[in-house]
């Protein structure tokens, strides 16, 4: 989710599917259709897309907590395994939020 709340205007020139394209983001926007009111209206459908992406990222916290109480110190090795590609990804995950990193098409 966070790729593609960094990646809707690419995806938009590319022809991409995005998240904000799924029915569920789409709700007709309110006042004036101009270029402008489009723009405020992908803005509130980039704040949304923000905000399942953080839920799910508390969810995931959430999961991985109980998993670490529940294996207890038997498997501490494999928790810190995990917890380290949950870093890395997530690391990926805010750098789309601050910028497209994907190589463009065309």
């Amino acid at each position: 989710m966070y790729n593609d709340y960094g990646s809707v205007a690419r995806d938009k020139d590319e022809g991409n599917l995005n998240s904000i394209d799924f029915p569920e983001f789409q709700q007709d926007p309110v006042g004036p259709t101009s270029d402008k009111a489009g723009k405020e209206f992908e803005q509130v459908l980039k704040a949304e897309l923000l905000w399942l992406a953080e839920y799910e990222r508390r969810g995931l916290d959430m999961a991985v907590l109980q998993l670490e109480e529940e294996l207890g110190r038997t498997h501490e090795q494999l928790v810190d395994s995990l917890k380290l590609f949950i870093r890395v990804t997530d690391l990926y995950g805010q750098i789309y939020v601050q910028k497209d990193i994907a190589t463009r098409l065309g």
